[in-house]
């Protein structure tokens, strides 16, 4: 009887001990805290209610289909992450630097090395990889787009710019074009563009002259190309039936142009010139491009933030930072009202900082920080484009994360994280991760990494979808 009662009471410890041990590693840093994510314990979040969380490809929230989240390219989510942040698989499928990655269906797709691969989104599994046609090693590399279960994804090298498309499901080819390459075309480069009517818009230097070109995504056949007046910068973003596109000659800024098409026909609606931004040796182009809600349309360049106003066909406001040290391409995120620009290529002791948050109605500068006043232990200043998971900013820097507070810039908490920032490049910055139903994923080096944090209904909505 008593060994029966000891047994017991064991068992009750036992049960105490594993409650009180799995209590503490789930409870959340203090605010503010720093962290090593790979200390933390690996294994499933349980969901509210206690059952077990379902596979990635299940879960409810939205895909990320395109480099910045959708085709209005807010590059913010309304899928909430709160950190602590763990992670929850690395894959590294080459030895070469990764494109950007982005998630469709439950599949992260990167490519390096002339090579597409698609990793499974639950534990990072390669499923396929494909030859892209070109071996772009030492050249920056777009991202991938995919929907209507196809991906496509441009490769460049020394001779050709070759775009191919996949079905999603085996990695099987299904169509492949390649352009002449020109001395202009790896700066420029901008990723293609999946619309919502199975068509993709890629931009081509063909017969002498760029073009913007719309393909049917099923069989490659051409639906329309537009001639450009002069070389493209950025394609995207896209709203109700409206695919924008910001062109420049390269050292001459009179010759920069926001251009507004019609998706249906690539009828040129109408180009206005881009305005006057400061010193002469900020680039002549605009890049990341957001639209919200069809009416307004934001770009950025050397940390410097321009509004266009799409009704009045007019610009509605530009801010112009005091200090600015970056010459590359300055990623935006669009999100509760305010437009995040970032400063890719600055270090984090320049005056003003890398992130700056504006007012989308009137441009008026709302906070702005840095990666040295967020905290973390950063190798250096370099700072990767943001991105917003709900009311929480996420950034990576060298060697780091953060995650600020959206509505103010504060610091929230921030870990180390090994590996290497990838090549910045003008046109589509660097550094841009994903957030795909409850994780974030971004390519570090060589390595895809997933991270995970509690999720939560967001605050009011970060934008509009």
């Amino acid at each position: 009887m008593r060994a029966s009662h000891r047994e017991n009471l064991s068992a009750v410890l036992l049960t105490v001990a594993v409650t009180a041990l799995t209590s503490a590693c789930r409870a959340p840093a203090p605010e503010g805290a720093q962290t090593d994510l790979r200390r933390e314990q690996p294994g499933p979040w349980p969901s509210a209610g206690g059952e077990k969380r379902l596979p990635f490809a299940q879960r409810p929230g939205h895909d990320w289909p395109t480099v910045r989240g959708d085709l209005r390219g807010t590059g913010a989510s309304d899928e909430a992450i709160l950190p602590p942040l763990r992670i929850v698989w690395e894959a590294a499928p080459t030895r070469d630097y990764l494109s950007d990655p982005i998630v469709h269906e439950g599949r992260v797709y990167v490519a390096a090395s002339g090579r597409l691969y698609a990793l499974d989104g639950e534990d990072g599994r390669c499923l396929w990889d494909a030859d892209v046609g070109a071996y772009d090693r030492e050249m920056p590399r777009t991202a991938a787009a995919a929907g209507a279960g196809r991906v496509c994804y441009e490769a460049v090298d020394e001779t050709w710019a070759v775009l191919s498309v996949f079905d999603t499901e085996h990695g099987k080819r299904s169509w492949q074009r390649r352009y002449a390459v020109t001395a202009r075309y790896t700066m420029f480069r901008t990723p293609p563009l999946i619309l919502e009517d199975g068509r993709v818009c890629h931009v081509a230097f063909e017969d002498g002259r760029w073009n913007i070109v719309a393909r049917r995504l099923a069989n490659g056949s051409v639906v329309w190309r537009t001639p450009l007046p002069t070389v493209p910068a950025h394609l995207g973003p896209f709203s109700g039936g409206t695919l924008y596109a910001s062109v420049a000659t390269p050292g001459h800024g009179e010759d920069a142009f926001l251009l507004a098409l019609d998706s249906a026909t690539g009828r040129v609606l109408w180009q206005r010139k881009r305005p006057a931004l400061g010193t002469a040796d900020v680039p002549p182009f605009m890049a990341l491009e957001a639209v919200s809600a069809g009416w307004q349309v934001y770009g950025s360049v050397s940390g410097r933030a321009a509004a266009f106003d799409v009704r009045h066909r007019r610009w509605a406001w530009v801010a112009r930072p005091e200090y600015d040290y970056s010459v590359y391409a300055t990623p935006v995120t669009l999100t509760a009202g305010l437009l995040i620009v970032a400063e890719p290529g600055v270090s984090s002791t320049n005056l003003g900082g890398p992130y700056r948050a504006y007012d989308v109605i009137g441009g008026r500068l709302v906070w702005q920080t840095s990666l040295s006043r967020l905290g973390g232990d950063f190798q250096s200043g370099r700072a990767g484009a943001p991105v917003a998971a709900g009311h929480i900013l996420y950034a990576f820097g060298e060697g780091g994360i953060v995650a600020a507070d959206v509505y103010t810039g504060d610091r929230l908490w921030s870990s180390m994280v090994r590996g290497e920032m990838n090549p910045p490049f003008i046109g589509t910055g660097e550094q841009l991760p994903a957030v795909s139903r409850g994780r974030i994923f971004v390519a570090l080096g060589n390595q895809a990494i997933a991270f995970e944090g509690h999720t939560s209904q967001s605050r009011g909505g970060s934008h509009e979808r």
